[in-house]
């Protein structure tokens, strides 16, 4: 179980090659947590998908971690998901995502 944990806690977006590819890899490792036995919490595996993240998602990270919505996996999946096939102003700018999901979130 460390090993599959270990596995879990060591994903990041960087090493994968899409938004969709790096949730899916967090996912899919949580699921693998739970099959042997270990409960992991919801909010866990949130926090584990933004903590995975490269320092260009560092201002939807701070909007997600400081909004009053409860942080849950498939609200973190799907502002992720999203984050990927909206379009944005100069590569790697996410402030006008993070301004938003602020403000409508």
């Amino acid at each position: 179980m460390c090993i599959l944990l270990e596995r879990l806690f060591d994903i990041k977006r960087k090493r994968c090659s899409s938004m969709e590819q790096y949730v899916t890899k967090i996912l899919d490792a949580a699921q693998e947590v739970k099959d042997v036995g270990c409960k992991l919490e919801n909010t866990l595996i949130a926090m584990l998908l933004l903590r995975g993240l490269t320092s260009e998602f560092q201002p939807l990270r701070i909007t997600l971690q400081t909004s009053s919505v409860q942080l849950t996996t498939d609200y973190v999946k799907r502002q992720l998901l999203q984050q990927e096939y909206t379009p944005r102003g100069k590569e790697g700018d996410t402030s006008d995502w993070a301004f938003f999901t602020q403000n409508h979130g």
